[in-house]
């Protein structure tokens, strides 16, 4: 099993052809203006496995944590049907509303199981509140250890 490609955006969106497209690819998220929790009205997390010829079914399981957690139990997994005639595997994994308790640094986890392979995928990204007008409010802008 091999991770083709994967990112993180504000959305994904299935177009007419069996065409995606990604909005708002990047490391950077904002969330609402305001005060309180940060509320991130959609985030979206594409990634596109391979080698999967011949296997039925695939399990997985996705989620957000604080860059760097150790501590977080993951949730159980998920199983999904695979044409064993097809070697690539298309994940679009959203989260809507993603709602945090704080700005900062975060990893999106995708783990991917199957009968012969395990995969397991990080992407960081960073969510900042967005400031009158939408301007981003200042936060420090490299990852933790980065």
């Amino acid at each position: 099993m091999r991770l083709r490609a994967s990112l993180v955006c504000e959305d994904v969106r299935f177009e007419v052809g069996g065409k995606l497209t990604a909005v708002g690819i990047g490391a950077r998220i904002e969330a609402e203006p305001g005060d309180g929790p940060l509320i991130v009205p959609r985030l979206a997390f594409l990634a596109v496995v391979g080698d999967l010829r011949g296997q039925r079914e695939v399990a997985y399981r996705h989620y957000v944590v604080p860059a760097g957690a150790h501590d977080h139990e993951p949730p159980p997994l998920s199983r999904e049907a695979h044409d064993p005639a097809q070697d690539e595997h298309t994940f679009v994994l959203a989260l809507a509303p993603l709602v945090l308790d704080d700005g900062g640094w975060y990893e999106c986890v995708l783990e991917v199981e199957s009968e012969i392979a395990r995969l397991r995928d990080q992407r960081r990204f960073e969510v900042r509140r967005g400031g009158p007008g939408g301007s981003p409010s200042p936060t420090p802008t490299s990852p933790p250890g980065g």
